[in-house]
């Protein structure tokens, strides 16, 4: 019996120029940090502001027939890779919270805990690093300079986190993660980035790759030959099959 796709087996990541997609195809992924609300960690009754940015990739597993809004609000340039090449690189779906639930509840509990912890333990803090995987059912976003309101469950995200003790980060060195002045100070988050993209990348190759995407037809042949120039490693073969794997928001929206 033939059903509705709820999910695809691609993870998609979406960027808003065509000169970051190529950068991907060139450099592969780098994590970028990304400002992440967890005011709702707190106790509900204080609710106090907590925003902290942590390194990370983000992706989707939306069909193609569902994905206009998020092409909306994320770019229409994007590349999708087979979902086995996520599993084995250790992206997980995160784990969505609704306010006031017994779940909620549980995380506030486990935060409370951890804050009464001297000396920080290794587990307090890989405690918090699991919390990297939380976001809530709807919240705002930092988005063009403001924040919007966005339902989040709508995304269905996966993230690539770096899992600090395969890195060559001390657990206890909290210098990998930004205060919420840090990230917006333009020359710390910069600083911050550049710092994680010389220590960690999240590599893929060209069979893992199920698909590109630009935003018009008549960019792909400009995206064919921005790959036949970065890409010389690659052979003939190799970048004729990923040539054919390209495809337009347009025909997206039409077609799909």
């Amino acid at each position: 019996m033939v059903t509705d796709v709820i999910s695809s087996n691609t993870l998609f990541h979406f960027t808003d120029s065509s000169d970051n997609l190529i950068s991907i195809l060139e450099n592969e992924f780098y994590p970028r940090y990304s400002l992440e609300n967890w005011s709702f960690l707190n106790k509900v009754e204080r609710y106090e502001k907590w925003e902290i940015a942590i390194p990370m990739v983000c992706f989707c597993d939306l069909p193609l027939s569902k994905i206009r809004s998020h092409l909306e609000f994320y770019g229409n340039y994007g590349i999708g890779l087979k979902k086995e090449w996520g599993l084995l690189n250790g992206i997980n779906p995160v784990l969505y919270i609704n306010v006031g639930s017994y779940l909620h509840q549980y995380l506030i509990h486990i935060c409370e805990k951890n804050t009464e912890i001297t000396n920080k333990s290794d587990v307090s803090l890989i405690t918090n690093e699991l919390l990297s995987f939380v976001k809530l059912y709807e919240d705002k976003i930092w988005r063009n300079n403001e924040y919007l309101s966005k339902k989040f469950y709508d995304e269905r995200e996966w993230r690539f986190v770096p899992y600090l003790l395969n890195e060559g980060y001390n657990i206890k060195d909290t210098d990998y993660r930004l205060s919420e002045e840090e990230y917006f100070n333009p020359v710390k988050l910069s600083q911050a980035n550049l710092k994680i993209e010389q220590r960690i990348k999240l590599k893929f190759e060209p069979n893992d790759i199920k698909y590109l995407i630009v935003k018009e037809e008549n960019e792909i042949l400009p995206l064919i030959n921005a790959v036949n120039k970065i890409k010389q490693k690659y052979s003939e073969d190799v970048k004729k099959v990923l040539f054919s794997r390209i495809i337009s928001c347009e025909h997206i929206l039409t077609d799909f």
